[in-house]
Protein backbone atom coordinates (compact mmCIF):
# COMPACT_ATOMS: atom_id res chain seq x y z
CA UNK A 1 0.00 0.00 0.00
CA UNK A 2 3.30 2.33 0.39
CA UNK A 3 4.62 1.74 -2.95
CA UNK A 4 1.03 2.87 -4.29
CA UNK A 5 0.80 5.74 -2.62
CA UNK A 6 3.91 6.94 -3.63
CA UNK A 7 2.91 5.96 -7.09
CA UNK A 8 0.29 7.88 -7.08
CA UNK A 9 2.05 10.93 -5.49
CA UNK A 10 4.35 10.75 -8.09
CA UNK A 11 1.77 11.24 -10.95
CA UNK A 12 0.38 13.90 -9.78
CA UNK A 13 3.19 15.72 -9.66
CA UNK A 14 3.90 15.01 -13.01
CA UNK A 15 0.98 16.35 -14.36
CA UNK A 16 1.20 19.39 -11.79
CA UNK A 17 4.65 19.70 -13.99
CA UNK A 18 2.92 19.06 -17.02
CA UNK A 19 0.66 22.09 -16.58
CA UNK A 20 2.93 24.11 -15.48
CA UNK A 21 5.20 23.44 -18.26
CA UNK A 22 2.09 24.43 -20.75
CA UNK A 23 1.44 27.90 -18.48
CA UNK A 24 5.30 28.60 -19.12
CA UNK A 25 4.89 28.51 -23.10
CA UNK A 26 1.43 30.39 -22.71
CA UNK A 27 2.94 33.10 -20.84
CA UNK A 28 6.37 33.07 -23.60
CA UNK A 29 3.75 33.07 -26.17
CA UNK A 30 1.87 36.08 -24.55
CA UNK A 31 5.16 37.91 -24.04
CA UNK A 32 6.35 37.59 -27.68
CA UNK A 33 3.06 39.04 -28.83
CA UNK A 34 3.41 41.87 -26.21
CA UNK A 35 6.69 42.68 -27.46
CA UNK A 36 5.67 42.73 -31.36
CA UNK A 37 3.16 45.02 -30.92
CA UNK A 38 5.50 47.56 -28.56
CA UNK A 39 7.81 47.35 -30.86
CA UNK A 40 5.62 48.28 -33.32
CA UNK A 41 4.42 51.42 -31.35
CA UNK A 42 8.06 52.06 -30.17
CA UNK A 43 8.86 52.11 -34.79
CA UNK A 44 5.48 54.09 -34.79
CA UNK A 45 6.51 56.74 -31.80
CA UNK A 46 10.13 57.31 -33.50
CA UNK A 47 9.16 57.85 -37.17
CA UNK A 48 6.41 60.53 -35.94
CA UNK A 49 9.08 62.19 -33.53
CA UNK A 50 11.68 62.03 -36.64
CA UNK A 51 12.52 66.07 -37.04
CA UNK A 52 12.19 67.80 -40.33
CA UNK A 53 14.26 68.16 -43.31
CA UNK A 54 16.80 70.84 -42.74
CA UNK A 55 16.37 73.42 -45.72
CA UNK A 56 19.83 74.26 -47.16
CA UNK A 57 20.34 78.14 -47.34
CA UNK A 58 21.79 79.44 -50.90
CA UNK A 59 24.07 81.63 -48.75
CA UNK A 60 25.87 78.73 -47.13
CA UNK A 61 26.38 79.96 -43.93
CA UNK A 62 27.12 83.24 -44.86
CA UNK A 63 25.94 86.51 -43.35
CA UNK A 64 23.79 88.92 -45.14
CA UNK A 65 27.07 91.91 -45.71
CA UNK A 66 29.31 88.77 -46.46
CA UNK A 67 26.71 87.75 -49.10
CA UNK A 68 26.31 91.27 -50.42
CA UNK A 69 29.72 92.01 -50.49
CA UNK A 70 30.86 89.17 -52.76
CA UNK A 71 27.98 90.01 -55.05
CA UNK A 72 29.53 93.42 -55.79
CA UNK A 73 32.63 91.76 -56.01
CA UNK A 74 30.90 89.33 -59.08
CA UNK A 75 29.58 92.52 -60.23
CA UNK A 76 32.72 94.49 -60.41
CA UNK A 77 34.72 91.49 -61.84
CA UNK A 78 31.60 91.48 -64.81
CA UNK A 79 32.30 95.56 -65.58
CA UNK A 80 35.95 94.77 -65.92
CA UNK A 81 35.48 92.05 -68.56
CA UNK A 82 33.15 93.92 -70.39
CA UNK A 83 35.31 96.96 -70.57
CA UNK A 84 38.04 94.60 -71.57
CA UNK A 85 35.77 93.68 -74.37
CA UNK A 86 35.04 97.18 -75.79
CA UNK A 87 38.94 98.23 -75.26
CA UNK A 88 39.64 94.85 -77.75
CA UNK A 89 37.28 95.82 -80.18
CA UNK A 90 38.18 100.30 -80.66
CA UNK A 91 42.14 98.61 -80.69
CA UNK A 92 40.74 96.42 -83.34
CA UNK A 93 38.61 99.10 -85.23
CA UNK A 94 41.71 101.83 -84.92
CA UNK A 95 43.97 98.66 -86.34
CA UNK A 96 41.36 98.78 -89.51
CA UNK A 97 41.12 102.48 -89.63
CA UNK A 98 44.74 102.54 -90.32
CA UNK A 99 44.97 99.56 -92.53
CA UNK A 100 42.32 101.66 -94.63
CA UNK A 101 43.91 104.96 -94.61
CA UNK A 102 46.74 103.68 -96.14
CA UNK A 103 45.07 101.77 -98.83
CA UNK A 104 42.97 105.08 -99.63
CA UNK A 105 46.20 107.28 -99.55
CA UNK A 106 47.90 105.15 -101.92
CA UNK A 107 44.29 104.64 -104.52
CA UNK A 108 41.09 106.61 -104.08
CA UNK A 109 42.66 109.21 -102.46
CA UNK A 110 45.52 109.77 -104.07
CA UNK A 111 44.51 112.49 -106.14
CA UNK A 112 43.38 114.05 -103.62
CA UNK A 113 46.50 114.54 -101.45
CA UNK A 114 49.55 116.39 -102.68
CA UNK A 115 53.27 114.69 -102.00
CA UNK A 116 53.53 117.26 -99.50
CA UNK A 117 50.22 116.32 -97.44
CA UNK A 118 51.18 112.76 -98.03
CA UNK A 119 54.04 112.51 -96.46
CA UNK A 120 53.20 113.67 -92.67
CA UNK A 121 50.03 111.56 -93.30
CA UNK A 122 52.13 108.26 -94.00
CA UNK A 123 53.93 108.89 -90.84
CA UNK A 124 50.90 109.43 -89.08
CA UNK A 125 49.47 106.22 -89.66
CA UNK A 126 53.25 104.54 -88.88
CA UNK A 127 53.05 106.05 -85.45
CA UNK A 128 50.12 104.88 -84.70
CA UNK A 129 50.51 101.31 -85.83
CA UNK A 130 53.44 100.89 -83.98
CA UNK A 131 51.88 102.48 -80.83
CA UNK A 132 48.79 99.89 -81.26
CA UNK A 133 51.75 96.67 -80.50
CA UNK A 134 54.14 98.42 -78.06
CA UNK A 135 52.68 100.82 -75.62
CA UNK A 136 48.78 100.52 -77.27
CA UNK A 137 48.72 96.28 -76.80
CA UNK A 138 46.77 96.94 -73.35
CA UNK A 139 46.30 100.37 -73.62
CA UNK A 140 42.43 101.75 -72.28
CA UNK A 141 39.59 101.89 -74.54
CA UNK A 142 39.50 105.61 -74.38
CA UNK A 143 43.23 105.72 -75.93
CA UNK A 144 42.27 103.76 -78.22
CA UNK A 145 39.60 106.08 -79.46
CA UNK A 146 41.79 108.99 -78.94
CA UNK A 147 44.24 107.65 -81.53
CA UNK A 148 40.95 107.36 -84.17
CA UNK A 149 39.59 110.64 -83.87
CA UNK A 150 43.48 112.34 -84.49
CA UNK A 151 43.44 109.69 -87.49
CA UNK A 152 40.16 110.44 -88.79
CA UNK A 153 41.24 114.44 -88.26
CA UNK A 154 44.33 114.01 -90.32
CA UNK A 155 42.10 112.40 -92.82
CA UNK A 156 39.30 114.62 -93.14
CA UNK A 157 41.05 117.21 -95.82
CA UNK A 158 41.47 114.36 -98.60
CA UNK A 159 38.41 112.72 -97.97
CA UNK A 160 36.82 115.83 -97.87
CA UNK A 161 38.07 116.90 -101.59
CA UNK A 162 36.85 113.43 -102.70
CA UNK A 163 33.57 113.72 -101.74
CA UNK A 164 33.45 117.63 -102.81
CA UNK A 165 34.35 116.45 -106.44
CA UNK A 166 31.96 113.42 -106.05
CA UNK A 167 29.22 115.88 -105.17
CA UNK A 168 30.02 118.56 -108.36
CA UNK A 169 30.20 115.50 -110.68
CA UNK A 170 26.99 114.24 -109.72
CA UNK A 171 25.62 118.43 -110.21
CA UNK A 172 27.28 118.71 -113.77
CA UNK A 173 25.90 115.12 -114.36
CA UNK A 174 22.12 116.46 -113.82
CA UNK A 175 22.50 119.65 -115.65
CA UNK A 176 23.98 118.11 -118.86
CA UNK A 177 20.97 116.16 -118.89
CA UNK A 178 18.85 119.37 -118.67
CA UNK A 179 20.69 120.79 -121.05
CA UNK A 180 20.37 117.92 -123.84
CA UNK A 181 15.75 118.15 -123.06
CA UNK A 182 16.16 122.22 -123.49
CA UNK A 183 17.55 120.94 -126.89
CA UNK A 184 15.54 118.11 -127.72
CA UNK A 185 12.49 120.63 -127.12
CA UNK A 186 13.89 123.28 -129.02
CA UNK A 187 14.18 120.74 -131.87
CA UNK A 188 10.44 119.84 -131.80
CA UNK A 189 8.99 123.37 -131.12
CA UNK A 190 10.93 124.84 -134.75
CA UNK A 191 11.23 121.86 -137.04
CA UNK A 192 14.31 122.72 -139.53
CA UNK A 193 13.03 125.36 -142.40
CA UNK A 194 9.80 126.17 -140.21
CA UNK A 195 8.56 130.27 -139.55
CA UNK A 196 6.37 131.12 -136.91
CA UNK A 197 5.48 133.86 -134.71
CA UNK A 198 7.47 136.90 -133.11
CA UNK A 199 6.30 136.00 -129.96
CA UNK A 200 7.46 131.91 -131.03
CA UNK A 201 10.05 133.29 -131.83
CA UNK A 202 11.28 134.96 -128.62
CA UNK A 203 10.25 131.72 -126.54
CA UNK A 204 12.60 129.74 -128.77
CA UNK A 205 15.35 132.27 -128.22
CA UNK A 206 14.74 132.20 -124.47
CA UNK A 207 14.60 128.76 -124.15
CA UNK A 208 18.00 128.62 -126.31
CA UNK A 209 19.61 130.81 -124.08
CA UNK A 210 18.59 128.98 -121.03
CA UNK A 211 19.94 125.54 -122.72
CA UNK A 212 22.91 127.16 -122.99
CA UNK A 213 23.22 128.86 -119.55
CA UNK A 214 22.55 125.36 -118.13
CA UNK A 215 25.12 123.50 -120.46
CA UNK A 216 27.68 126.81 -119.09
CA UNK A 217 26.91 125.70 -115.38
CA UNK A 218 27.17 121.55 -116.28
CA UNK A 219 31.25 122.34 -117.56
CA UNK A 220 31.68 124.59 -114.60
CA UNK A 221 30.75 121.89 -112.04
CA UNK A 222 33.04 119.15 -114.07
CA UNK A 223 35.58 122.09 -113.74
CA UNK A 224 34.97 122.38 -110.33
CA UNK A 225 34.82 118.36 -110.25
CA UNK A 226 38.31 118.52 -112.03
CA UNK A 227 39.78 121.07 -109.77
CA UNK A 228 38.80 119.53 -106.53
CA UNK A 229 40.14 116.25 -107.95
CA UNK A 230 43.72 117.54 -108.90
Amino acid sequence: EGEGEEGVEAVGADEAGGGGGEGEEDSFGAGQEAGAVGGKGAAADALSSRPAPLEIERSFGLTESALATLLDEEEAMAATDAEIERALAAKNDLEASVYAARADLSDALAPFASEAERAPLESALCETEEWIYDEGEDAPREAYEAKADALSQLMAVPRGRAALRAERMADADRLRALADEARKAVARARPPGARGSAAASEALEALAAARGRVEAAAEEAAEAAAEAGG
